[in-house]
């Protein structure tokens, strides 16, 4: 009887590691493979008129760094990196851009450059996702507020 009670806690020991590891890769595999349009972008309560779309790029998240791209609603791309962290309650980006192809591309990258920081995640469902932060690099010391939307 002994040996089942210590087997039966360390089984639920060990479910109980692996679900609170996995948090995050939950909200990573929830958003990698897929393109998220961002439906609403404000910064001090002020919306901004150009919406770009992220496409998160899937990966492992133990084994790479998980890669994206900004695209700007004229087309542009900007290249960023992308990583949950503290079991979904915050998402980082990145911006990664080395060089820009054009002007439209160069739009892009600055408008990357500008929204990347560290996000607190407010609510996140399957196909939507709401982040604010005061922390972002274009934007110190601002609120902004991003909503997005998957698109599938």
């Amino acid at each position: 009887m002994k040996n089942y009670i210590l087997k039966t806690s360390t089984v639920i020991l060990l479910i109980i590691v692996l679900l609170a590891c996995n948090k995050s890769k939950k909200f990573s595999n929830r958003m990698g493979g897929y393109k998220w349009k961002i439906v609403t972008l404000t910064v001090n309560g002020t919306s901004e008129t150009n919406l770009p779309e992220l496409l998160f790029k899937d990966c492992d998240i133990y084994k790479e760094t998980c890669k994206g791209t900004w695209i700007s609603e004229e087309g542009g791309r900007a290249q960023f990196v992308w990583q949950f962290r503290d079991k979904g309650k915050v998402l980082e980006i990145a911006n990664q851009t080395d060089h820009a192809h054009g002007i439209i591309d160069v739009k892009a990258a600055d408008q990357c450059i500008a929204f990347t920081g560290v996000y607190e995640v407010i609510k996140s469902k399957r196909k939507s996702l709401v982040l604010k932060s005061t922390s972002i690099t274009g934007h110190q010391g601002k609120e902004v507020n991003i909503e997005l939307e998957r698109k599938d």
